[in-house]
């Protein structure tokens, strides 16, 4: 398909969404008690938002996105990826390692 076809962001829509459904049902993501809120992801255009709060989330995220790309031979480029560490996080090194070279940030402290 040519770059700038109309008919290329359904098609891409509708390439992302077994990925998306697939992230939905292996993650916990976060879960806020008031109100009763089940927070996996957040996705726009083909920018997606992945909510973890359990660090064995990480290890599921990468074997959904390996699962997808024998499926599709899509991939996720980890590396134009960044990510927002919150909280109580371990070391980067301790995480899978396609998740390794994402650009980690710590949350900036809030008084």
């Amino acid at each position: 398909m040519r770059q700038g076809c109309p008919i290329s962001g359904q098609l891409y829509a509708l390439a992302i969404e077994p990925f998306l459904c697939l992230l939905c049902r292996r993650l916990t993501g976060l879960v806020l008690r008031e109100p009763e809120l089940w927070l996996v992801l957040l996705v726009y255009a083909d920018d997606v938002l992945l909510v973890v709060q359990d660090p064995d989330n990480l290890a599921r995220v990468e074997a959904c996105q390996a699962i997808y790309s024998a499926a599709t031979s899509a991939r996720v480029n980890w590396v134009k990826s960044s990510g927002l560490a919150v909280g109580d996080w371990q070391q980067v090194s301790s995480l899978p390692p396609a998740l390794q070279t994402i650009r980690w940030s710590p949350a900036p402290l809030l008084y």
